[in-house]
């Protein structure tokens, strides 16, 4: 058929199981976790929030979450997906758009050059105010989860 398989070949695909509560909002950068369950990990470069690539080049990066708790009270936040080469915004909250306790699912997705050894994650970033923000608020694979694969 001209398929080929290559069992460690980089990729990995990571979902949260259960909610992560109490992220402050006041400003903190914090690591998210996407360690529930671990769909598939190739080649074992993932830990539970951080991916550090085996080999040189080019990698497809994907992430969803789940967010609650963000209110009008909450002045501005962020997702950022890191790499030790560069960091990626990918997305800018705007609470002022959200009503109290709506669920928020934020999506990114960069192809990042990445050198043997590097790591990629992702940061979350809530501001401005004192109620707190819950990550991953279902634990289901359809809205929190980091993936990942090696593609040249």
């Amino acid at each position: 058929t001209g398929a080929i398989l290559k069992p460690l070949q980089p990729a990995f695909h990571s979902r949260r199981t259960s909610a992560n509560n109490d992220f402050s909002g006041d400003g903190t950068q914090y690591t998210v976790p996407f360690d529930g369950t671990e769909t598939f990990d190739q080649n074992a470069d993932f830990d539970g929030t951080t991916f550090t690539a085996p080999v040189s080049g080019i990698y497809l990066l994907c992430y969803s979450m789940q967010l609650s708790g963000i209110t009008s009270s909450h002045t501005n936040g962020r997702v950022e997906l890191k790499t030790s080469n560069r960091d990626y915004r990918q997305n800018r909250v705007d609470p002022w758009s959200v009503a109290t306790s709506d669920n928020w699912c934020l999506q990114g997705s960069v192809i990042a050059d990445m050198d043997a050894s590097d790591t990629a994650y992702v940061t979350l970033i809530i501001g401005g105010g004192s109620k707190v923000v819950d990550f991953g608020v279902d634990g289901t694979a359809a809205y929190t989860y980091f993936s990942g694969c090696l593609l040249a």
